[in-house]
């Protein structure tokens, strides 16, 4: 069953105008072991009151010294994931993840969040689009509240603020704002400015973990922002990615007009 995962990615490439939320269990590792049984209302009181980087600190040396604690607490996680599943009756086409403590679930209206005395699920990030950016998925809301999930984000905006993010949030509010084909006429004109070389040449530093410039027929990478060296950056990668954004505005647009 789906709510068994630890780890689960729904094979959407694309989702917009959607209800996206995020359920996170309340002091997930903590309430769940007090639910099991694995620990006393005293001990889940002292540890409740700790910050949560000492919190979880004091769990983790806890895990370390005890593997049965670690396979029931993996247990309580099934369980709690698998009433939540139930008593909401969520259908496993709405799941767009699965992680340890936490469920993002799409259009599905919640009536159930506390499946047990101590185990609750919270409503947290919610966000309306997704994007599949190779192995990034890009989560938005508008351009305060979005998230890159599989990727570290500080490091994204390190390197691509002012530039490929920059067109990734235009994209993404003007697909939930205007027509399709209105986005396809503003992304086939970057794309065309892109594969010419023309932009600011961050622009090619690869959206990805590396967030570095490929060099052409090398392997080698470069770290540093180096106009002259606009004619030899490999520029496909980007590339690929605005022509995935492409395809699902063009999906969108054809299915409007069907």
């Amino acid at each position: 069953m789906l709510y068994e995962r630890t780890l689960y990615a729904a094979p959407y490439q694309y989702l917009i105008n959607r209800n996206i939320q995020e359920y996170d269990i309340s002091k997930a590792n903590i309430s769940i072991l007090l639910d099991i049984g694995y620990i006393t209302q005293k001990e889940y009181d002292y540890l409740h009151q700790l910050p949560k980087q000492q919190r979880e600190v004091k769990v983790g040396w806890k895990m370390r010294s005890d593997q049965n604690m670690i396979k029931a607490l993996n247990y309580g996680f099934i369980e709690a994931r698998k009433k939540f599943f139930e008593l909401n009756e969520i259908n496993d086409m709405n799941v767009l993840y699965i992680d340890k403590d936490s469920i993002t679930l799409i259009d599905t209206n919640i009536r159930t969040t506390k499946v047990s005395d101590h185990v609750e699920f919270i409503p947290k990030s919610r966000y309306t689009s997704l994007y599949q950016l190779g192995q990034i998925h890009f989560l938005y809301l508008n351009d305060n509240a979005y998230r890159f999930k599989y990727a570290n984000q500080e490091m994204l905006e390190s390197y691509h603020s002012g530039f490929f993010i920059d067109f990734l949030l235009f994209i993404a509010e003007e697909a939930q704002t205007n027509s399709a084909n209105e986005c396809i006429g503003y992304i086939r004109n970057f794309y065309n400015q892109y594969v010419s070389r023309t932009l600011d040449i961050r622009y090619y530093r690869e959206f990805n973990q590396m967030c570095k410039y490929k060099i052409l027929n090398s392997g080698y990478y470069l770290a540093i922002d180096d106009p002259s060296a606009r004619e030899i950056v490999d520029i496909s990668y980007n590339a690929r990615i605005i022509q995935d954004i492409y395809k699902s505005l063009a999906n969108e647009y054809f299915k409007s007009v069907k």
